[in-house]
């Protein structure tokens, strides 16, 4: 069998994720969201309320501190409630009770829900340093490195397909060369095949990435997402973030809406911070879009080539045009 060939079944293995590439970053953003609330909501409480806001956060409907359980005997006679109900619905996770400026002509009392209130920015978080370590460890448990190598393998095939008008029968030495660039040879090369500059140096370093160990995964692991950011995501999903971010604006100005009618109680802020979360969460990945995206006038490499003949190994949905379709056939003869 060819090495063309046997590259192509390397991408075919790479095409999809598996339940395991799941499951692994399932289990990497619950653990690290988990990690980041516990870690969060102390620096809340002494640093924000407690220091900025010379407050005082009830997180707790136990607690034996004498100036809590003044004002919390103050929330229960300022609200005419009974003690025990009002102690019984503080939880440290959902409901707090919180005072800002207290003993001052500008303390106000608060219920804050910590778990809603910081859930969509603790979620990005989460994803991102999520991803960051799905790009390092290996591709067969590791969802990014996956998703990496199978568009460096596609990447290379189509730069080659539009560089000599065929498939290669050694893309290992092609890849090679590219590796072996520095900067004024990259720019140089680039200029030769007519491609953008800066396509051929997203190529080099996540090519360095591919190629190199562990530790230098590490290091390199930004250039890699970077690389799938600019070569996949912006492509194929653009135009989904730009839709939820016209829902989190939505959402925003609904709540923001029923606040100003005052159907959210002003001393329950925790929807409105949802609300702001959530925006803040959609505009950050919409960033990233539009950071690493192509301008509207390029097309892969910043050829004038037409789509029919920028095939990519498998092109979406195993691809539209009956070249792809000839490739597939013949490969299937050969095995």
């Amino acid at each position: 069998m060819s090495e063309n060939n046997n590259q192509r079944e390397i991408y075919y293995s790479l095409f999809g994720s598996s339940t395991l590439h799941y499951i692994i970053l399932i289990l990497l953003i619950g653990s690290i969201s988990f990690t980041l609330f516990h870690s969060t909501l102390p620096i809340i409480k002494e640093t924000l309320i407690e220091g900025y806001l010379e407050g005082l956060a009830l997180d707790s409907p136990l607690s034996e501190d004498k100036e809590r359980i003044k004002y919390l005997d103050k929330l229960v006679n300022d609200n005419r409630q009974n003690p025990t109900k009002v102690r019984d619905i503080i939880f440290y996770y959902t409901n707090w009770q919180v005072i800002i400026y207290k003993d001052s002509e500008q303390e106000g009392i608060y219920w804050f829900n910590p778990l809603m209130s910081l859930s969509m920015p603790i979620l990005l978080i989460s994803v991102l340093f999520s991803l960051l370590i799905a790009s390092i460890i290996p591709s067969k448990i590791g969802m990014m490195s996956h998703k990496i190598e199978r568009e460096i393998l596609n990447t290379l095939d189509i730069l080659y397909y539009k560089i000599n008008n065929k498939y290669s029968d050694n893309i290992k030495e092609f890849e090679d060369l590219i590796i072996s660039m520095d900067i004024r040879e990259l720019l140089s090369r680039a200029d030769e095949w007519k491609i953008s500059h800066d396509d051929l140096i997203y190529l080099r370093d996540a090519l360095k990435w591919k190629n190199s160990g562990v530790t230098a995964k590490i290091i390199n692991s930004l250039s890699a997402i970077k690389f799938y950011l600019r070569f996949y995501f912006t492509d194929k999903y653009s135009n989904v973030i730009l839709g939820l971010v016209y829902i989190g604006a939505a959402v925003l100005i609904i709540i923001i809406g029923l606040r100003g009618l005052k159907f959210i109680p002003a001393s329950q802020p925790s929807l409105v911070f949802f609300a702001l979360g959530l925006e803040f969460t959609v505009l950050i990945t919409y960033a990233f879009t539009v950071i690493y995206s192509r301008s509207d006038n390029d097309t892969l490499f910043n050829t004038a080539t037409p789509k029919s003949e920028s095939l990519p190994l498998l092109s979406e949905e195993f691809g539209n045009s009956r070249e792809v379709e000839s490739l597939l056939r013949a490969f299937l003869k050969k095995k």
